[in-house]
């Protein structure tokens, strides 16, 4: 991820042209799994926030600064302000969860304390208040998260330069007029006549027009500032325009605190005090203020701000945040003066609250009721945005309707939710669910597996396992086995699993569940599909069977899967594709099974199932070696004998001698070709016969007992014994009678009919009746060749 230091005019405008989404947001997704990761290991849930909060500080500051450099009005430009407004969000509402989040762990440890006869100052009866009564205390938490979001926007707003001119002083405008004693820039309109800070009250006259717009701009400053936290920039700002009234006024609201009342300091000394003895009077004042029609909206909102005035605040209040902050400081300045009022014991009374201060009593739970219906068109709609709900939620500490909100966005597939927007909510649910703060197991499930289908759906493999690991064990096996599907290529297969075994999930059911899923796909297909040659689906199933051959310690397992396989190819008489799986398989697996329970018994006596399966994959290591023995011997025999050549025609005697020299050479190649012959009938019969008189039981029967639950692997072997057994037979038969072993022909009706070797119950009445008419042709021959039908000499 480039840095905002990276960012030049030219590199601003590639990485423009690329969807914002993609480029420089792209690396959030790995940010926040490493972050994710690193922090359920630790278990530390408030670095997690932490590292989420700053991240997405990253990539915000990396947006601004891209808008900088590059021209506005693009259609890409819009985008690209849209995404920086969603991390924006996503950033604001990490760093309120981190927020509230300590604070209600800090809670859940710390046991309420009854008023002190100890307290004796307001600062410290509020500070008591704080400190039990978490509403308030998370309340306020919240305003400072609100005036922190605003401070961070507040210098895009506000450029406090346009203030300072070069004659600084209050109403300077106003005093140039009075001094040359007529309107200011021929302005026929009256001002004051005096420039105390009273007189535009008093006298009931403005200022010139200069100044009301400078003291517009002013307020709307002073206010922004106490928006966002920075009273002392607005008193400081008030001070330096000359309006040190201003900045006086604003003072006043600080809780009053002698130490000195608990005890002196070092050495006897007076400590210092701090706060307004008479904080009382000066909010009633501000109250009138506030409520004071003559007095500017914004100005009457700033005062409005310190007494908890909220019908004189909320009009200059424009945004759904705005709302939220003027009501969440109203309600905690009622129950801090409630509190005052109720516990507070001074060398005097306390002022009554001003009429109205209490006649709206708010809670938080009805502070969004009344921004749902706000009178505000704007706010109500912004009610609904989907990180206002989101903060809503984590504010009223309602993390199972949040958890229920978030899943039903995940299942809107008329407007679902962004990439940028889903990994946010994905890892807001597992934090939520990390902590306990939820029941909704399911539904975060569900809004996980829908962040792992984004994953798996834009190729980010590395991040798959991570998110997969937080799901059900259930759900970890189906969606990583179905997510593996896609995987091609050996070094990519090994990586994904090896991703998979960092997160702690289970490789060997995922690669278990991988293929026996891939062998129940296509079944019509492999029923239909051209014998010669390999079909997609085919190949799929035969790919399946690497995922198990990379653990030796699965290689059993890999074994039984492949034997399936191969068993399916069979039944459809696909040889190739079952050569091709045969081959899938290492080599030396045979020698590897007897390693591993040699390490895991201390003996190599196998399971009955293992024993089975190896018995089984030689079976069919036979029956491929048998079909290749005989189709070479039959290349070999139909295509490959020399070809006599044929004497030439009235020939003369040069041509004759070079035929006589071809004929020496055929002989010579046809002893070649019948040596070859031999060898390669050898070979097939042998192979033929090592299918028929199989050791151990026969071909394709298993030497143990099995267990009912292979019920169906014995019906295939069952079936596959009546579909290949015959066949072999066949080929044997063609292999003897073309190389006239015709009495070993008549052998092979006393092989299938012996109770040793049992072949005839694999043979149906079409297949004996075919075999005995090879037999016959033989017998024939056998007469032909002045021999009785046995191969015995006539007597």
């Amino acid at each position: 991820m480039p840095t905002t230091a990276d960012v030049t005019t030219t590199n601003a405008e590639l990485i423009i042209e690329d969807d914002p989404q993609i480029s420089s947001c792209k690396g959030l997704f790995n940010d926040f799994k490493e972050s994710f990761s690193k922090s359920m290991i630790q278990g530390n849930m408030k670095q997690m926030l932490t590292d989420y909060e700053s991240m997405c500080e990253q990539h915000y500051q990396l947006l601004r600064r891209l808008l900088t450099k590059v021209v506005p009005g693009q259609e890409k430009f819009v985008r690209t302000v849209e995404m920086m407004n969603l991390v924006n969000q996503e950033r604001c509402t990490w760093r309120l969860l981190t927020s509230l989040f300590a604070d209600r762990e800090q809670a859940k440890t710390s046991q309420p304390m009854e008023v002190s006869q100890n307290i004796v100052t307001a600062q410290d009866l509020i500070c008591h208040l704080y400190d039990n009564d978490a509403k308030v205390r998370q309340a306020q938490l919240v305003v400072d998260w609100l005036e922190q979001n605003a401070l961070d926007q507040l210098e895009d707003i506000y450029d406090p330069v346009k203030f300072f001119t070069d004659k600084m002083g209050a109403w300077w405008n106003t005093l140039h007029a009075l001094n040359q004693k007529k309107p200011s820039f021929h302005s026929e309109r009256t001002h004051v006549t005096k420039l105390d800070p009273d007189a535009p009250t008093r006298q009931k006259l403005p200022l010139t027009d200069l100044d009301v717009e400078d003291e517009g701009r002013l307020s709307n400053f002073i206010f922004a500032c106490i928006q966002a936290g920075q009273l002392d920039e607005a008193q400081n700002l008030c001070t330096k325009v000359g309006e040190v009234w201003k900045a006086a006024a604003m003072e006043g609201w600080r809780l009053y605190h002698d130490p000195n009342l608990s005890g002196l300091g070092q050495g006897g000394t007076l400590n210092p005090v701090s706060g307004n003895p008479n904080r009382d009077l000066w909010k009633t004042v501000c109250w009138r203020l506030a409520s004071d029609e003559k007095v500017s909206r914004c100005e009457r909102a700033i005062y409005a701000a310190f007494c908890g005035h909220l019908e004189a605040l909320l009009p200059s209040c424009k945004t759904w945040h705005d709302h939220l902050w003027a009501f969440m400081r109203v309600f905690v300045d009622q129950r801090v003066e409630e509190h005052l009022h109720t516990h507070y014991v001074g060398l005097r009374p306390l002022r009554a609250l001003p009429d109205g201060f209490a006649s709206k009593r708010i809670s938080v739970e009805s502070v969004f009721q009344e921004l749902s219906s706000s009178t505000n068109e704007d706010v109500r709609q912004q009610s609904k945005y989907r990180f206002h709900l989101i903060q809503q939620y984590i504010i009223l500490s309602d993390m199972d309707s949040l958890v229920e909100e978030v899943h039903e966005w995940a299942r809107d597939e008329a407007h679902p939710p962004a990439p940028q927007f889903l990994r946010c909510l994905a890892h807001l649910l597992l934090f939520l669910q990390a902590t306990g703060a939820t029941s909704k197991d399911g539904q975060v499930a569900a809004v996980v597996e829908a962040y792992v289908s984004h994953l798996i759906d834009t190729d980010q493999r590395p991040l798959v396992a991570a998110y997969v690991a937080t799901l059900p064990s259930h759900l970890q096996v189906h969606l990583y086995a179905t997510f593996l599907k896609g995987i091609r290529g050996t070094e990519e297969r090994k990586s994904c699993l090896k991703y998979a075994e960092e997160s702690g999930l289970t490789v060997n059911s995922i690669t278990r569940m991988l293929v026996e899923t891939v062998r129940s796909e296509n079944l019509a297909e492999a029923t239909c599909s051209d014998t010669n040659q390999v079909s997609d689906s085919d190949q799929e199933k035969i790919d399946a069977i690497e995922w198990m051959t990379f653990d030796p310690l699965q290689r059993s397992e890999a074994m039984k899967q492949a034997n399936a396989i191969m068993r399916s190819f069979l039944a459809s008489k696909k040889l190739l594709a079952c050569k091709k799986a045969f081959d899938q398989l290492p080599v030396k697996s045979i020698d590897v099974i007897f390693k591993n329970t040699l390490q895991q018994t201390g003996n190599t006596e196998l399971s009955n199932e293992d024993g089975n399966a190896v018995k089984e994959y030689l079976c069919i290591k036979a029956y491929l070696d048998a079909h290749d023995a005989f189709n070479e011997w039959f290349a070999h025999y139909h295509g490959r004998k020399p070809t006599l050549p044929e004497p030439p025609s009235a020939a003369n005697y040069m041509e004759r001698v070079a035929h006589e020299h071809r004929v020496k050479e055929h002989k010579v190649e046809v002893a070649q070709w019948q040596s070859s012959l031999d060898q390669l009938t050898k070979r097939a019969e042998e192979s033929l016969y090592n299918v028929l008189l199989f050791v151990t039981g026969g071909w394709m029967v298993d030497q143990n007992d099995v267990s009912q639950e292979e019920g169906g692997r014995l019906h295939q072997m069952r079936l596959l014994r009546q579909l290949c057994l015959p066949q072999i037979c066949f080929l044997l038969h063609t292999v003897l009678h073309s190389t006239k072993q015709h009495h070993a022909c008549l052998q092979l009706a006393d092989l299938v009919a012996s109770e040793n070797h049992l072949l005839y119950r694999s043979f149906g009445r079409e297949e004996l009746q075919k075999l005995l008419s090879k037999i016959r042709e033989s017998c024939l021959e056998l007469l032909d060749a002045k021999l009785d039908p046995l191969g015995y000499e006539l007597a």
